[in-house]
């Protein structure tokens, strides 16, 4: 393949999580790669705020590797219970398809697909965060979410747990257990605020600044060699 032909002439391959390190790592002789994780800027906490209020978010592109048919068909499963309604925030290539299975699921009034627009003024308002991605490089939406105090329930895709903890995983394409971890956190709110100040306190390991320094720290070592 190509990459046991071109990588081992680099100096050095910088990988954004381990898991994608790890795999390198069998398929080439040498260990050539070091991860450097994404990092992001804090954000200004005032913000604009969206005009929607005590809601389930999900934020990303309309396609099958980002789980929102999952997520509707566990929203599907808990909605006569909780008062939430489900918001996704992005637009793609599954837009037709999550229009029609949240038809034919009677839930018009319930989903709501708002199209592409800026994650973080719907982030303020959300009161929990839904990532059912099946796989993922690293996920700069997930320390935005982190950044903001707030919660987060996820697949368990390869490198999630390299930034959330086990309280927020559930296994990748079990809608059943996806249904079941979202009811509990919208019922337990107490919990639900414990992990989501775990969360902002790890966000503050992947800030720009940190990721910045650690690239300038192994370009320098490069130009040495």
């Amino acid at each position: 393949t190509n990459i046991k032909k071109l990588y081992p002439s680099a100096d050095k391959i910088i990988t954004v999580s381990n898991s994608i390190k790890n795999e390198l790592d069998q398929i080439l002789e040498k260990p050539y790669c070091i991860t450097i994780h994404n990092g992001i800027k804090t954000t200004d906490s005032t913000y604009e705020a969206c005009g929607f209020s005590n809601f389930i978010l999900n934020v990303g592109r309309l396609h099958p590797q980002k789980g929102q048919s999952d997520l509707i068909k566990a929203f599907n499963l808990i909605k006569n219970i909780i008062n939430e309604n489900l918001l996704i925030v992005g637009d793609g290539i599954m837009r037709n398809q999550l229009e029609q299975e949240i038809q034919d699921l009677e839930l018009q009034e319930r989903v709501f697909l708002v199209g592409a627009d800026s994650s973080y003024k719907y982030i303020k308002n959300c009161s929990l965060f839904v990532f059912p991605s099946y796989y993922e490089g690293f996920s700069n939406t997930i320390l935005e979410v982190m950044s903001q105090k707030k919660n987060i329930v996820a697949y368990d895709y390869k490198g999630s747990d390299e930034i959330l903890f086990n309280e927020n995983l559930v296994p990748t394409a079990d809608i059943d257990r996806l249904g079941s971890k979202i009811l509990f956190y919208i019922q337990n709110k107490h919990e639900s605020m414990i992990l989501a100040n775990k969360l902002f306190e790890n966000s503050k390991n992947f800030s720009l600044d940190n990721t910045l320094q650690k690239y300038e720290e192994e370009i320098k070592k490069c130009v040495e060699l």
